[in-house]
């Protein structure tokens, strides 16, 4: 299914990838690696602040933290796809998402550019990764926001409230 998705379009960010117009790519990095989100799944960038960590949470979560009022679970998104280079978590920024899920993805640095029309080089190697584009002789990984959360607990029960 996820091939289908990216067979059928040129590029990321046509709107047939939701059903609406998600505006172009948001990049940032974790370490050396380059990620991509849609624009219009960023709900704000905040300068660092230590999350406050969660007890017997998988590495990819960095903790908590509150954002704009919102209580935001920081996801390492390196660690996260099995792909942290250099075992550092990052500690420039933080993408707070849109979505109920409440989560935030730890970045190095951001760009201050969209960028719109990429070709997909490469289906994405992981759920939560669409495909991989090159830009500015770089290859960037382009996240599926909708799959980090499944990704991060991977099959690890939700503690549910007692009634």
């Amino acid at each position: 299914m996820m091939s289908e998705r990216i067979e059928n379009r040129s590029n990321l960010d046509l709107p047939e990838t939701a059903g609406a117009d998600r505006g172009g790519l948001y990049l940032f990095s974790s370490g050396t690696l380059k990620f991509a989100i849609f624009d219009a799944d960023v709900a704000t960038v905040a300068e660092w602040r230590a999350p406050t960590p969660l007890p017997h949470a998988p590495p990819a979560v960095l903790g908590v933290v509150s954002i704009q009022g919102r209580m935001l679970t920081v996801l390492d998104p390196a660690t996260l796809l099995e792909a942290s280079d250099n075992g550092n978590s990052p500690s420039g920024f933080i993408v707070a998402l849109r979505g109920d899920e409440q989560l935030a993805l730890a970045a190095s640095s951001k760009s201050d550019e969209l960028l719109s029309g990429a070709e997909v080089l490469s289906e994405g190697a992981s759920p939560a990764v669409l495909g991989v584009i090159k830009h500015k002789e770089e290859s960037i990984s382009v996240l599926d926001v909708k799959q980090l959360f499944a990704l991060a607990i991977r099959g690890r029960e939700r503690r549910q409230r007692q009634f």
